[in-house]
């Protein structure tokens, strides 16, 4: 007899399936990782369908499983336009957000896509930003690269400005239609303008390193901000676990015994933080804001890692300023000088002179309040001195002034106009910085960019709303149409733009009217059925039959209802004429 070949035909277990597709996260591990909002993002695009669908048929029902939220209309306004950024952070929602994802993609790291891992280190206000803000190089490059456009969690926080990689300050209105971006949306889509549709990314800005670093010392610290906030998003999956509140306690008070001898307004003066503050941060269970960690860090020349993790004080020697260094000379009682006393003063000036070429240093006011005499004294006797010290902070001063330059150079050389809020956002300056030292060149960009505007298509477009009988479209509608802000419209063309307003006025007033009438009308309906049927017609009985809570809300709407029911019989003495009382 034949002997065939067995054969199992058994069905071999199954991994478990998940409700969505498994999206893998971007750069896990890397300073660049992405942030929440954006993976939801790519998620819904991903399987074809709005952020919108995705959040409430997938995410909000099982998120929402208790049933804690029951306007859902109110909520899902709310949290489209100001709720979204949360998710990106430490809160107990982001949390929630995070385990409802992993478990309908089977992804087990979407944690590190928020600063969830620090969330016993840093509080949770002043953390991220409001609105979007972003690098527009970033995203012409990974565009031009055939890369996925993605946003980083790096680009969320409020503290970072700088972009690490471009060395260049953020941008947060969009360079077509001036509008700021909020992080999810009904139909987002990352690299890509809310409002107007059109992308985010160019390579217009060209602030090169070399240039930006030498500007201001405020610009320096920002660089440091990005570039230790990205060592600290990097290092998160690399922890055996989640840094505890009771280890960062026990490494500042490592400081406070090692570098303040156990004087807590010593180490709070180098700190520069309040004295209450930081003794509430010595003891276990407070811990400081985001940009209070930053500056708590960079005071004591310490990485936020190092500080956080590693536990240890850094073998570097602790960042002092100038000040706090200089000693006090006079105690401010009125004597005469002697020689020693004019010698120790300059002894205190060469040693501020000291400081390292390009580190700031502070003026001769300060100074002089510092060691105890008036600024007046300091240059009388030590006018060499104090000429040098002028001398060094104006070279510094130069510097920023001749960066401003280049960029509005730079601004009016590009193709395409750039506005002066975005120069001045390169630079890392306000636009009455640029108008004060460079008017002609200010004024300029600013002609430049207003140029870029076909004036006679917009007035064609104002005169055809006007003609025409279709809806009459607000003025912040027709200006993102057309590519503008609502006062540029009413500053170029005040005559047009009036009418348009007062016509949608009278529109939207015909329309409130319309509504009235018709709600008038469904009142009146609603009690007669309800007094066909034997019942009283209350005030809560009508609401509910309508479905309308406002409509007894009016004057008019009670009106209505008095007049109504005295039609019928039934006494009208208690009706309140006005109110928002009772039912």
């Amino acid at each position: 007899m034949e002997r065939y070949e067995e054969w199992d035909v058994s069905i071999p277990p199954l991994p478990p399936r998940s409700r969505l597709y498994r999206l893998k996260p971007i750069g896990i591990g890397t300073p660049y990782v992405e942030s929440l909002t954006s993976y939801i993002m790519r998620l819904a695009e991903s399987h074809c369908v709005t952020p919108q669908a995705l959040v409430q048929r997938e995410i909000f029902p099982l998120w929402n499983q208790t049933g804690t939220i029951q306007n859902y209309s109110s909520w899902f306004s709310k949290f489209w336009w100001t709720g979204s950024p949360v998710l990106n952070g430490v809160s107990p929602i982001t949390a929630q957000w995070v385990q409802v994802l992993q478990t309908l993609t089977s992804n087990d790291n979407l944690h590190f896509l928020t600063m969830l891992t620090w969330s016993e280190l840093i509080g949770v206000n002043n953390l991220l930003r409001r609105k979007k803000a972003w690098c527009p190089r970033c995203f012409q490059e990974w565009r031009q690269n055939r890369q996925i456009v993605y946003e980083p969690l790096l680009w969320t926080l409020s503290a970072v400005n700088i972009c690490p990689c471009h060395q260049q300050t953020f941008v947060t209105l969009c360079q077509h239609c001036q509008e700021t971006q909020p992080f999810l949306t009904r139909v987002a889509r990352p690299g890509y303008c809310l409002h107007c549709m059109r992308w985010l990314g160019n390579n217009l800005v060209s602030s090169s390193t070399e240039t930006m670093s030498s500007i201001t010392d405020t610009f320096k610290m920002h660089q440091w901000q990005a570039s230790v906030t990205s060592e600290l998003l990097a290092a998160a999956p690399k922890l055996l676990g989640p840094p505890s509140n009771e280890q960062f306690a026990i490494t500042l008070n490592n400081y406070l015994k090692d570098y303040a001898r156990g004087h807590i307004n010593v180490l709070a003066r180098l700190l520069k933080l309040p004295y209450q503050r930081l003794q509430r941060y010595l003891q276990r269970g407070h811990v400081p804001t985001f940009d209070s960690l930053l500056q708590l860090c960079y005071s004591l020349s310490v990485t936020p890692l190092e500080f956080t993790v590693a536990g240890t004080i850094s073998s570097q020697e602790t960042r002092q300023f100038v000040l706090d260094l200089l000693p006090v000379l006079s105690s401010g009682k009125r004597k005469h000088l002697t020689d020693d006393d004019v010698q120790r003063m300059r002894q205190t000036l060469e040693f501020v002179l000291e400081v390292e070429e390009g580190d700031p240093i502070p003026n001769l006011q300060q100074i002089a309040q510092r060691i105890g005499y008036h600024v007046n004294t300091l240059r009388n006797r030590c006018p060499d001195l104090c000429h040098a010290i002028v001398m060094r902070r104006m070279r510094i001063g130069d510097d920023a002034r001749n960066q401003m330059r280049q960029a509005l150079v730079d601004a009016l050389a590009n193709d395409e106009p750039l506005s002066l809020k975005a120069v001045a956002e390169g630079v890392g300056c306000s636009c009455a910085s640029l108008y004060k030292y460079f008017p002609d060149l200010a004024s300029s960009v600013v002609t430049r960019y207003l140029e870029r505007f076909d004036r006679e298509r917009i007035r064609q477009r104002l005169q055809e709303v006007l003609s025409g009988n279709e809806r009459t479209p607000s003025i912040r509608e027709l200006a993102r149409q057309l590519g503008c802000k609502h006062y540029f419209l009413e500053r170029n063309f005040h005559g047009l733009y009036k009418q348009i307003v007062l016509r949608r006025r009278r529109e939207r007033r015909k329309q409130y009217q319309d509504r009235m009438e018709r709600t008038y009308a469904e009142i009146r309906e609603a009690i007669m059925e309800l007094h066909q049927q034997g019942i009283y017609p209350s005030r809560r009985r009508v609401v509910k039959e309508i479905n309308k809570p406002y409509a007894l809300r009016s004057k008019e709407g009670l009106e209505v209802y008095g007049r109504v029911l005295k039609e019928l019989g039934y006494p009208t003495e208690t009706i309140k004429k006005v109110g928002f009382g009772k039912n």
